[in-house]
């Protein structure tokens, strides 16, 4: 499941973009919040994989939202094991060995 929240003060580009990701994608969890004291709440009560921001928000820009965001990514970044495996365990595979010719 993909869980995506979307941040926008207008409710007619929510809902467009909402319609989108659904009609498009499979097994997706859309959220809304329409200014950054609700996706604050959001964020910190919910796990998302992906934030849709406005920039031009009400109040608060959008830009002070994606710092806050920004700082929760480097936390995960230093204390998720997830982050520190090697990248073979995660699916990545060396290059094929080059023949001595």
């Amino acid at each position: 499941m993909i869980r995506i929240l979307l941040v926008d003060d207008h409710p007619v580009v929510r809902h467009g973009i909402r319609q989108i990701l659904v009609d498009g994608l499979k097994n997706v969890s859309v959220g809304e919040a329409s200014d950054v004291r609700g996706a604050r709440a959001s964020i910190k009560g919910d796990g998302w994989d992906l934030v849709v921001l406005d920039v031009t928000l009400p109040g608060e820009s959008g830009l002070d939202l994606l710092k806050d965001i920004s700082v929760v990514i480097r936390a995960c970044r230093c204390s998720s094991s997830a982050c520190i495996r090697p990248r073979s365990s995660r699916g990545a595979r060396s290059p094929p060995a080059r023949s001595a010719t």
